[in-house]
């Protein structure tokens, strides 16, 4: 296909190259021949009027006309005879008698057409066999070429109706050049429709059909310089939408956001800004009617939406931003202010919506201010870890603990409550997790080989470390620069993560198991914990969350809780342990169940890596 491309693009340079040299050599030549018979005949002319006299000799006169194939008419006995000498000699031999009657010879002007006539009949014979050769070559692509190719080509890919009425061959170039205007015309009218459906979807949104973000920035500015009443802007995103795309496919992605669309559609002015983002602008003075419209928006929202018999839930938050009229706030400002909201109301505990405040402004100036101060301690490396010990309660016995992570600032060594939720959220916990993850990895070599430690250190795992394509290079790179035994690692997810049950945390979790680490998930009853879920996933333990063991002399569910938990994972074949205990009375009450694996400060608080290695000296 490639040679056939070739080959019709270089035959067709050569068919209007040699097309325009024809018709440059054909006008040329013409003039040429034109200038040269009217020369001819101004000479021929002088030399008959003096030839072409009565009382001529008869032969001279007959050896003219027999031999001058230029002659056209000759006038004997007043009668005209017209010929050529050249084609039809027989018309002029004729037995003139010169002495007895007149004769006139009349060569006219016209003897420039036997120039014309022998210049046509080359340059026809060239023409037709440069055409022939375009023909055999077209044959042998197997495409027929014309000079008006490129014209039919655009037509045709424009998909103007009854091409085939393009037949060269039964046409002049005139007609076909009207038909190509004509043809013109219409695309002008098709294109003028639409240039103007252009201009519609220039301001909509062509999933859902609401009005995007360029229609924002256009409404937003006349709102603010012609409106007399307030201006409210609702910031909406839906609540853990990526994971209804990963779980169920991007096309039931689609069809929840048109969902969605239709059920906030019926207020005015709404726009779709960003992939699950949306914005509503109210004008009103009336702050009830704003609480009442994100009330309803809420509760429209959380409605179920069934796609493929599967039930889909999704909530939104919302971030609510002012303006009064006249105000010079600037339209990016209004946006950003009520996305901060938003944030705030999904930090909240989501499905809720906030009002932009003097509070959530300083709160996110401070939360700036530690992201700068955030991203020079990674650079400077300034974090590092502490142990908090695992015990069996029946023999008192170390059997692993876990790294938590603590921030060198100042001479201190900071908490985790102070920096971690942002830490997690910015770019920079990937960097970070991996600097830990590598000093853990150097520090339980070392207390395997010097103190003989034969459990386990686990590892908070972020979930930004499973989109990071560069995760498990990192980590059997960082396993084979330290030397360290995987089967001393515990790698610990949370089932707050959005897309615990996704395809990308099942296939690193599994790469991590073939490796040899094991697996635990953190938290667990924190949320809306699922067996079935955790069932899927492989993971070796099951670490339940600090909450049970607040309320296991409070609430009969939260024991009924623990119980079930851990049966479930003994019959799962899965280890299991309980963290937060904080006294003796819960440790004796979680005997009493059979747990006996026990993580928190009835034991140990945090303690210091040399803290670690002296308790296991004992």
């Amino acid at each position: 296909m490639l040679n056939n491309s070739i080959t019709t693009r270089v035959t067709r340079t050569i068919m209007v190259t040699g097309t325009l040299f024809i018709l440059i050599i054909y006008t040329s030549l013409y003039f040429i021949n034109i200038e040269k018979s009217n020369n001819f005949n101004k000479n021929n002319l002088n030399n008959i009027i003096k030839i072409v006299r009565p009382h001529f000799n008869t032969n001279t006169i007959n050896d003219l006309i027999q031999n001058d194939k230029y002659i056209k008419e000759i006038t004997f006995d007043n009668k005209t005879y017209t010929g050529s000498a050249k084609n039809e000699k027989s018309a002029f031999r004729l037995n003139f008698e010169i002495d007895k009657k007149p004769l006139s010879i009349k060569y006219g002007d016209s003897s420039q057409d036997e120039y014309v006539n022998a210049l046509k009949l080359r340059m026809g014979v060239v023409a037709f066999g440069f055409y022939i050769l375009v023909f055999l070559i077209s044959l042998r692509i197997k495409k027929v070429l014309s000079p008006f190719e490129d014209i039919v080509e655009y037509f045709r890919r424009a998909n103007v109706n009854n091409m085939s009425r393009l037949q060269y061959k039964n046409k002049n170039v005139a007609q076909e050049f009207l038909f190509v205007e004509a043809e013109i015309n219409t695309m002008a009218q098709k294109l003028n429709s639409h240039n103007e459906k252009i201009n519609f979807l220039a301001f909509r949104d062509e999933l859902t059909s609401l009005y995007n973000r360029r229609a924002y920035y256009k409404d937003i500015s006349e709102f603010v310089n012609s409106c007399d009443t307030d201006i409210y802007l609702m910031f909406l995103d839906l609540d853990g939408f990526k994971n209804i795309n990963d779980k169920y496919g991007h096309k039931s992605g689609d069809i929840v956001l048109r969902q969605i669309a239709k059920r906030i559609s019926k207020f005015d002015n709404v726009y779709r800004v960003g992939g699950d983002e949306f914005v509503i602008l109210l004008k009103t003075n009336n702050i009830d009617k704003i609480i009442e419209v994100a009330k309803t928006l809420i509760s429209s929202i959380s409605e179920e939406i069934y796609i493929n018999n599967e039930v889909i839930k999704i909530s939104t938050s919302i971030g609510i931003s002012a303006i009064s009229p006249n105000n010079s706030v600037n339209s990016e400002d209004l946006l950003k202010e009520a996305d901060i909201a938003m944030y705030e109301a999904k930090n909240s505990g989501k499905n809720q919506f906030k009002f932009i405040t003097k509070d959530i402004l300083n709160k996110i100036q401070k939360r700036n201010e530690l992201l700068k101060n955030l991203k020079t301690a990674t650079e400077n490396e300034e974090f590092d870890f502490v142990i908090q010990p695992q015990v069996n309660s029946l023999t008192n016995e170390i059997i692993g603990g876990e790294a938590l992570i603590r921030w060198k600032k100042d001479g201190k060594l900071l908490s985790p409550f102070f920096f971690i939720n942002e830490l997690e959220d910015s770019v920079f916990i990937i960097p970070v997790s991996n600097q830990i993850i590598r000093s853990v990895f150097l520090y339980v070599k070392n207390i395997v080989e010097n103190f003989n430690f034969n459990g386990r250190i686990a590892i908070n795992l972020a979930e930004k470390h499973f989109n990071d394509k560069n995760f498990m290079l990192y980590i059997t790179n960082a396993l084979n620069s330290t030397g360290c035994n995987p089967k001393h690692i515990e790698f610990e997810i949370t089932e707050r993560w959005d897309n615990i049950d996704s395809e990308i945390v099942y296939e690193n979790l599994k790469k991590l198991k073939k490796i040899g680490f094991y697996i635990s998930i953190d938290d667990f009853g924190e949320d809306n914990s699922s067996f079935k879920r955790t069932d899927i996933l492989p993971i070796d333990k099951i670490k339940l969350d600090k909450n049970f063991a607040d309320r296991i002399f409070e609430e009969k569910s939260s024991v009924n809780s623990i119980i079930s938990t851990f049966n479930y994972s003994k019959l799962s074949n899965r280890d299991f342990i309980i963290e937060g205990v904080e006294t003796e009375n819960q440790v004796k009450k979680l005997k009493n169940i059979g747990i006996y694996n026990i993580q928190g400060y009835v034991f140990y608080k945090p303690l210091s890596k040399e803290e670690f290695k002296f308790i296991l000296k004992k």
